[in-house]
């Protein structure tokens, strides 16, 4: 099967490790290196690439370049709104700048603080106490399944698809597609199940979907809404553009064990079943991009070979 294997540059770090990858890729597949350029790529490292990722850029991931917060188009804070469309102009530019026909973005949060990029920083805000009554797993601040139906959660999704329409604009008006994608099962964290992400392509009728096959995993741990069934579903609103393929070890509920774990593994590491939900994806149309965080190569040609056998 000859589709698009593109990578999250999350997995590589410097431009001669970006080199490395592509000299390897293409020697063992025979297939063009593509890529998308992540939340955590700073300017002058973005800057310094340009000649190297001419015509290899399908998606920007926001906010790219960089930023100190993530967009939340959640918020009722004027200043975090107007910076939040900021930063995702900026991306816009990133993406029409690279030849990018696609971003991706988490578009907003339930909370009307700006919230950090960073992990400590962010692991601080959310066990804080604004947050606690929602807890229900204090390692990586999970929440329960009744989460996703609270008052104050479905206020804050419905203020994010209000301010989101204003970026879907912005998007068509330069000719590039949006993406949500969806999140994990984190307390203030937005668009973690898969009725979450039919309501967002509903409420905005030029909004795409990121279906992020890691995150769902964890989220299907909590709100059991069964994985490959919630693939299935959000495949049937016919709005999925991209993917992001990657595993974890997280672990769903059962003999008093659960563990949860957004870990960015290899395709053929850890709990999630890769193979059988690349199996509906495949049939999808939608864009196939690897964001493990390691073994970028052995990752691309991997997935190559899978899709050279046909599973």
């Amino acid at each position: 099967m000859d589709r698009p294997i593109a990578l999250s540059l999350a997995a590589l770090k410097t431009k001669e490790e970006i080199l490395e990858y592509i000299a390897g890729f293409e020697a063992r597949t025979g297939r063009k290196a593509l890529f998308e350029l992540p939340f955590t790529m700073e300017k002058e490292l973005l800057d310094s690439l340009r000649p190297v990722l001419g015509g290899r850029t399908v998606s920007v991931h926001a906010a790219c370049p960089s930023t100190a917060c993530f967009p939340n188009l959640a918020s009722e804070d004027a200043g975090v709104i107007a910076q939040s469309h900021r930063d995702l102009e900026a991306t816009l530019d990133t993406a029409a700048e690279f030849g990018a026909s696609l971003v991706v973005v988490h578009p907003g949060y339930a909370t009307n603080r700006a919230i950090p990029s960073d992990e400590a920083p962010r692991q601080r805000l959310l066990t804080s106490a604004e947050f606690a009554p929602y807890i229900r797993v204090q390692e990586g601040s999970i929440c329960g399944p009744e989460y996703t139906d609270t008052p104050a959660y479905r206020l804050f999704l419905e203020r994010m698809l209000a301010n989101l329409g204003r970026f879907a604009q912005r998007c068509a008006e330069r000719g590039i597609g949006l993406a949500v994608e969806n999140l994990n099962p984190r307390v203030g964290y937005l668009i973690q199940t898969p009725g979450d992400m039919i309501e967002t392509v509903r409420t905005i009728p030029s909004a795409g979907l990121c279906l992020d096959i890691g995150h769902l995993w964890i989220a299907d741990a909590v709100h059991g809404f069964g994985f490959l069934e919630g693939i299935r579903r959000i495949l049937a609103t016919g709005r999925v553009l991209t993917t992001h393929l990657h595993s974890n070890h997280s672990i769903h509920p059962g003999a008093g064990l659960a563990r949860h774990t957004d870990d960015h593994e290899s395709l053929d590491r850890g709990n999630v079943p890769v193979r059988e939900a690349l199996r509906l994806l495949c049939g999808s149309g939608a864009r196939l991009v690897i964001e493990a965080k390691k073994e970028a190569l052995r990752n691309g040609i991997y997935l190559h070979t899978l899709l050279a056998e046909g599973f």
